[in-house]
């Protein structure tokens, strides 16, 4: 067997004889790792790549082709470790190019390798139990034919201005990516871009974009025409504080009337590790001219690091050009993540697009995460934990979530605008701490904890059943125009003190008329507080309540429709030991009202009391009997 030094001794040495075997010591150097034993193939004429398949210089027939199984290693085509002056671009791609032809497999070694310009991504590339580095400077702008945005690093992309062909399987595993610096003209690079891809994953890689780059740029982005697609246990940090750029985006751009066929979908990102500090978002699932559908986000840890408008969004956006009119979102979970934000603006998690509220945002349901959320700095910001700014869809849902407004060495005085807003459903949720609006402006607000907040338990709900609602001030406000709220069954505390201070607040705001069912809740006020009170000529019905603790019963500037069976419990203003009726509670009060009254805070038999005349006396009221 004759022994050679290089590939390039290999590519000058001639064939003798019979099935010769030749090994190579190395690709350029010895033992530099592209050793490995060549056997001539004289039926070979093309598909020479330097690495598997060594063209004899002098020959066009026949080739030294190695002798392996398994997967194909970027070093059998010279890429090289530890030199940040090396471009291992070029040895890569035919690496990879190799692997793809050869239905194999591309192994990158442990070590670090310099990539300075585009590279193309097929099939599956893996590394070495996350030892294998890659560090990106690029040196070129490429320009996408869709969207005319400029992209570079690494990047799978097989257009070629066809927006309907799913070209490729990746699959990528076990590799660092470094994103260092901006050494070319890219205004927006992303470091590792796919596009165009049917089937593959991302997984147990490490994607880092450190501090002070001159450019926008996102780490990890699935960008159009990619379906059944995994982003498992990886690590990602974007630390290009206050620059554009997201972590980790999910998009479709599509032409016109094209999104029926290239659809992104089937989309799953789980297990990752994500620090954030530009100032979009670090998660974003957005559809560009076109739709995104069956998206999970599961198990993410997400952290803000620096100021930022949007820690995780879902959805639509139609840009208003020629090439669609068309966006949308259906069916996208968010599940089972922890957002740590002390920088946000605006939200920590978005759904909806007040911009877009044509298109369509549909079935989605974030479930079962933990938000611990607060700021520093006092400003004029509209704050919500997590808001839907509703387009066409009704079935956008918040449901077991657990909120928490407090993060040490922050300005706990500072409180939060909204803790939850704009949902058609939320249920099941648990909000404690500094917000100044738990709950506001959604449909059904069912089955929620909110506990010990400094401001309403909830604000212009519709439908508000079953909730423990513990806050200072107003338990319950409803303020919007021709809206038929239903309030049931909730227990409501409230501990701020005063008569500006309801439990549940049906209130007339500019001209607005709403109506209200208030019935079987339990109120439990403080000194001075109204159990419920109303203003404007809407609809207002109290039934069946139980009124306890130090405040008051009820009053209005207009008479309620209805009050019966409530039942007040030792209730400070209502008749005590005097048998005198508030004048508050007498005026709200129409004929025919009933309600009981138990001496003590606590326990007892309720006396009951019906209004018979409207003279404005304490006689309006008649004894109608004890109830044992």
């Amino acid at each position: 067997m004759t022994t050679l030094t290089t590939i390039a001794a290999l590519a000058s040495h001639a064939y003798v004889s019979g099935d010769e075997i030749v090994f190579v010591q190395g690709y350029n150097t010895v033992g530099d790792g592209g050793e490995g034993l060549f056997l001539w193939d004289t039926n070979i004429t093309s598909g020479y790549n330097s690495g598997t398949i060594i063209q004899y210089s002098t020959s066009t027939s026949g080739a030294w082709k190695r002798l392996y199984s398994g997967s194909i290693n970027i070093k059998w085509f010279g890429a090289i470790s530890g030199n940040t002056s090396f471009n291992n671009t070029i040895p890569i791609q035919n690496a990879i190019n190799a692997a793809v032809a050869e239905l194999s497999d591309t192994f990158i070694p442990g070590g670090t390798y310099t990539i300075l310009s585009q590279l193309y991504l097929r099939g599956k590339i893996y590394g070495y139990q996350s030892l294998s580095k890659l560090i990106i400077g690029p040196t070129f702008a490429y320009t996408d034919p869709i969207d005319g945005r400029s992209y570079t690093a690494i990047l799978n992309h097989d257009f070629q201005g066809q927006v309907s062909i799913y070209a490729n399987y990746i699959s990528i595993q076990d590799l660092d990516i470094e994103y260092q610096e901006n050494r070319g003209t890219v205004a927006n690079p992303t470091v590792l871009g796919l596009a165009n891809v049917l089937g593959g994953d991302i997984t147990n890689c490490n994607i880092n974009v450190l501090s002070g780059l001159p450019g926008n740029i996102t780490a990890l982005e699935l960008w159009a025409c990619v379906q059944k697609f995994d982003i498992t246990a990886c690590t990602i940090t974007n630390q290009n504080s206050g620059k554009q750029g997201g972590s980790i985006w999910i998009r479709n751009i599509t032409n016109a009337g094209q999104y029926a066929v290239n659809d992104v979908q089937n989309i799953s990102i789980s297990n990752c590790n994500i620090t954030h500090a530009t100032v979009d978002e670090a998660v974003s699932v957005f559809g560009v001219k076109g739709k995104i559908s069956a998206v999970r986000i599961s198990d993410l840890f997400i952290q803000a690091t620096a100021a930022h408008s949007t820690l995780l969004s879902v959805f639509p956006l139609n840009d208003g050009s020629a090439q669609g009119v068309y966006a949308a979102i259906d069916n996208v979970i968010v599940e089972n993540c922890t957002f740590i934000d002390a920088y946000f603006t605006a939200h920590v998690l978005r759904v909806g697009n007040s911009a877009d509220s044509a298109q369509v945002c549909d079935n989605v349901l974030i479930r079962d995460n933990f938000f611990k959320a607060q700021y520093n700095t006092a400003d004029s910001n509209i704050r919500y934990v997590s808001r839907n700014i509703k387009c066409i869809g009704n079935n956008v849902s918040f449901v077991n979530n657990n909120i928490d407004t407090y993060i040490e060495g922050t300005n706990s005085s500072l409180a939060i605008n909204y803790g939850i807003g704009g949902y058609d459903k939320v249920t099941n949720n648990y909000l404690t701490n500094n917000i100044s609006s738990g709950i506001y402006a959604c449909n059904v607000v069912a089955n929620n904890t909110i506990d010990a907040i400094a401001g309403k338990g909830t604000e212009n709900s519709v439908t508000i059943i079953g909730n423990k609602i513990k806050c200072s001030g107003h338990g319950i406000l409803c303020q919007q125009s021709s809206t038929q709220y239903l309030i049931n069954s909730n227990y409501i505390e409230i501990t701020g003190s005063g008569t500006n201070i309801v439990g549940v607040f049906i209130q007339s705001l500019s001209s607005s008329t709403p109506e209200a069912e208030i019935s079987n809740n339990i109120i439990n006020m403080n000194t001075g507080n109204f159990a419920v009170q109303k203003s404007g000529t809407g609809l207002v019905r109290v039934l069946n309540n139980k009124i306890i603790g130090l405040g008051k019963t009820i009053s209005g500037s207009q008479l309620y429709n209805e009050i019966k069976g409530n039942i007040w419990y030792g209730v400070s203003d209502d008749l005590r030991s005097t048998g005198i009726i508030s004048a508050d509670h007498n005026a709200a009060s129409p004929i025919g009202s009933i309600f009981y009254y138990v001496t003590s805070a606590v326990s007892g038999s309720p006396i009951g009391y019906i209004k018979t005349a409207n003279t404005g006396a304490s006689t309006d009221w008649g004894l109608i009997g004890t109830i044992l």
